[in-house]
């Protein structure tokens, strides 16, 4: 059996939007927090993107689009649901802070599963809620270049597996443990560079 070969990889990109036919910018990296991957660990929830990446090498440009099957699934209708207001009403009173139209907000379930949802509408008696990510239903193009890539070296997997093991891995949504995509604020996608969620957001 040949032995996987993991790549170390230093990338800047730049997410858009391409659903209506427009290149509407989500979020881009910055020079001090370029997207920095290892393949094959998971660190990175389009495995599409990351098979393209694994071929690239040093200085290449690149220009990846994803359909909804392959970024965040399809827009499910079923999963914008309607919760009581009590919900949101520590002591009593109802937190009209931080329930407000567009905002992330983090929700558990009966099990103890924790996971984001998007406030769309804040009634009399219910909070309408999205359940499905921010980009659900949405056609994604990445375009960036390569600053870096090698074969990762024993230390490099050594060092990753020991910060996986004291620290988890996986970011917003299963991206990457440091810079750029799926390392980024709380909940889903925002503006520019990983504004409130960045690149993925939370599943």
């Amino acid at each position: 059996m040949e032995e996987l070969t993991h790549k170390s990889i230093v990338a800047s990109y730049a997410m858009y939007d391409i659903t209506d036919g427009q290149e509407t910018l989500l979020e881009a990296t910055t020079e001090e927090q370029p997207l920095r991957l290892m393949t094959d660990f998971g660190m990175m929830p389009f495995t599409s993107l990351e098979n393209k990446l694994k071929e690239l090498a040093t200085g290449d440009d690149f220009e990846v689009v994803l359909t909804p099957e392959e970024g965040f699934g399809e827009f499910v209708a079923e999963r914008v649901i309607d919760l009581d207001k009590a919900i949101f009403s520590p002591n009593g009173v109802f937190d009209e802070v931080h329930i407000r139209p567009g905002v992330i907000v983090p929700l558990q379930n009966e099990d103890g599963q924790r996971f984001m949802a998007q406030v769309v509408e804040v009634g009399e008696d219910k909070v309408k809620i999205d359940l499905n990510h921010p980009l659900a239903g949405k056609t994604l193009k990445f375009k960036g270049t390569i600053i870096e890539s090698h074969d990762a070296s024993q230390e490099e997997i050594m060092a990753l597996l020991n910060q996986m093991n004291h620290h988890g891995c996986g970011g917003c949504g299963g991206g990457g443990c440091s810079g750029g995509c799926g390392n980024c604020g709380e909940g889903g996608c925002g503006e520019g560079n990983c504004g409130e969620g960045g690149c993925g957001g939370c599943h």
